[in-house]
Formats: C-alpha cells, structure tokens, sequence
C-alpha cells in the first residue's frame, strides 16, 4: 500500500540525541497566526482549544524525561517548518524546558511504538528509540500499562481521558492531516535500522 499523500500544512521536530546517535520525533500540525513567539497557535481538534507552538515542547519533554538517562541523553532541540508546496521550510525553533531525569541505561537499537489509528482509519502510530526497554514488549491494555506508559497514551492519543490542549492528541495529525482516533498498543522491540547504526549483528 502506497502511503499518504503528505498534505499536512506543518510539521514540529523534536531531536534528542541518545549516546552520540541523534533521533528526530517529526509531528505533523496544523497552525493559524498568533502571538506567540513562534508565531502561530495550533488549529485543535473539537474539543480542545489552541495553543502557542512554542509551548509545545514543555509538555513533550515532561512525558518524556522519565525515559532518558541524563549521563546518556540530551533533548537537543524543536523545530516548526512549514509546508510549501512539499519543502518543508522554517519558521522557528528553540529548546526544551525540561531535562532527562531517567535512572536506567538505555537499550541501544530499541524501538517502542505507540500504534493507533487517525480518523480516516488509516495507521497513526509514534516511535520512540533507545529507551530502557529491553526485548520484545505487547501491551494493548491502557490498565497494563505502567504509570509512566499511561501517560504517554494519554499525551499522544487521550487512552485514558486525561489529555488536554497541550497533550499531542489535541493537535497532532497524520500526513493527510486527520487527527488521531484511538490507540491500539505499545510495542517494544529491536530496531533493524539503528541495529546497523550501533554496528550490531
């Protein structure tokens, strides 16, 4: 199956870099003018109302920080770009307010996906590398999950009620621009592509 034609209006990339290897979280949004210091607010979904783009990052690096050792990780930067006409041009960008506060060592070549759906059905999920965990991990669950996992499904697809403007549920979309629907699992395992990265067999 092809994918999505890529209409969505922006995208906001937040790069982290795990033991020397950096890693790019990209989102897709849909913005409107404001006075923020980006510039622009979020278009939410119903439900949900705007915020500034730049204040974005602080809620992401929250949820976030649990699972990065600071010995071993650094959340670098974000960026927002704009679509036009298929490039992806600049329009701000800055750091993060928080920190990684994480005890474990990280798992190198790892990969945990949250897989859900967008409301046109069409696969929604977010990657996350070179966490804590280790091996192959399935929980479609939201009571399984642990504390820290039940907010991740909460910030990205609202699993337990909880989400709010600043959640990712309340402005992320997919590339044809539709926001998400439901999640479906966190998955954990190895990941073919940063094995090769990280020189392992």
């Amino acid at each position: 199956m092809p994918p999505t034609a890529l209409t969505a209006p922006y995208r906001l990339t937040f790069q982290y870099t795990v033991d020397g290897l950096t890693h790019k979280q990209r989102l897709y949004l849909k913005c409107t003018p404001s006075a923020d210091s980006s510039g622009f607010n979020t278009i939410a979904r119903s439900g949900y109302s705007g915020v500034g783009v730049s204040t974005l990052e602080d809620r992401w690096s929250l949820v976030m920080r649990p699972y990065y050792n600071p010995a071993e990780t650094t959340f670098d930067s974000w960026l927002l770009e704009a679509n036009v006409a298929g490039a992806f041009i600049f329009v701000a960008g800055g750091t993060f307010t928080h920190v990684p506060t994480g005890a474990g060592a990280y798992a190198p070549a790892s990969g945990v996906v949250f897989s859900g759906r967008d409301t046109a059905n069409k696969p929604f999920n977010v990657n996350m590398y070179e966490t804590p965990f280790p091996g192959f991990i399935k929980v479609n669950s939201y009571a399984a999950l642990s504390s820290g996992n039940q907010d991740l499904a909460n910030y990205w697809f609202n699993a337990g009620g909880t989400a709010d403007n600043y959640s990712a549920v309340a402005w992320r979309v997919s590339r044809g621009s539709f926001y998400s629907q439901r999640w479906i699992a966190l998955v954990a395992d190895s990941n073919q592509h940063l094995r090769r990265l990280r020189g392992i067999a």
